[in-house]
């Protein structure tokens, strides 16, 4: 074999496992986002999910109310104006998300539930335009990516294709890396990221 198909062949194999290792990454992380790291999916979502489930095991002897909704509610709901304190007293805890449909409200509430989470009670904001909304939830959750296998798998009596989900939830996976640049990087190198 002469010296340049020997590098030829050495640059191949360096090339085939660049590759595999980009791929196991992807898969690594893929997997992570899944389990260990949600706060990456999910940053909002775990972020209350976090303090909810501290908040019920530092009271106990306090019921909690989940309060959920969109960004109105994020807003609106302040906990500490309920004056509600003491031992007994009911825990407000306000879940309002970002531009979440009904659909997101019940997902997450699943989700916390599966989670460890013991609601005594759960109001919800309604907003009566989203009960005649003509948006499908397909189009609701457009972001696959901050959803879990289960979430896709619980969503799907609510979709017209579950398969379109399915089909983007597997692409968001698959580029996991990329398409979470953002959360990872504000944890990884706080100071590269843009200020704008």
């Amino acid at each position: 074999m002469s010296a340049a198909a020997g590098r030829a062949r050495a640059v191949r194999r360096a090339v085939a496992w660049c590759f595999a290792l980009v791929a196991l990454a992807h898969l690594a992380f893929a997997l992570a986002l899944e389990t260990a790291l949600p706060h990456l999916r999910d940053p909002e979502y775990a972020y209350r999910a976090a303090r909810v489930l501290e908040l019920q095991r530092r009271e106990p002897d306090r019921p909690m109310v989940l309060v959920f909704g969109t960004s109105r509610t994020q807003n609106a709901i302040d906990p500490a104006a309920t004056g509600l304190t003491g031992p007994g007293a009911p825990l407000v805890y306000n879940f309002g998300l970002s531009g979440a449909r009904p659909v997101h409200m019940r997902l997450a509430l699943v989700r916390l539930l599966k989670a460890g989470a013991r609601p005594a009670l759960v109001l919800v904001e309604l907003h009566p335009l989203a009960l005649v909304e003509p948006e499908p939830a397909d189009v609701a959750l457009r972001d696959a990516g901050r959803l879990t296998a289960a979430d896709v798998r619980a969503a799907w009596p609510y979709l017209a294709d579950p398969g379109a989900l399915e089909r983007r939830w597997a692409l968001a996976r698959a580029g996991a890396l990329y398409e979470r640049r953002g959360p990872v990087l504000a944890r990884l190198a706080p100071l590269w990221v843009p200020r704008a």
